[in-house]
């Protein structure tokens, strides 16, 4: 897969579903990564998932996630 602007987010969306994806994206998600940035096709990492039942917890969670603009964190 190339770069394409994706970020390792996008990346950890695009793998195959099950556990180790699931882990990755939620240690990257408490690391701080950004769900809502968007790679040069203008996707976001939630629309890099593969379709099915698997990832839908996946999928709800990158779309709940905001992260806090600078300074407003809690």
């Amino acid at each position: 897969m190339k770069a394409h602007g994706n970020t390792a987010l996008h990346m950890a969306a695009a793998l195959p579903p099950g556990p180790a994806q699931e882990a990755i994206v939620r240690h990257l998600l408490a690391a701080g990564a950004d769900p809502t940035l968007r790679n040069l096709e203008n996707e976001q990492p939630v629309h890099l998932l593969r379709p099915g039942p698997g990832p839908e917890g996946l999928r709800q969670l990158l779309k709940r996630s905001r992260v806090a603009p600078p300074g407003l964190s809690s």
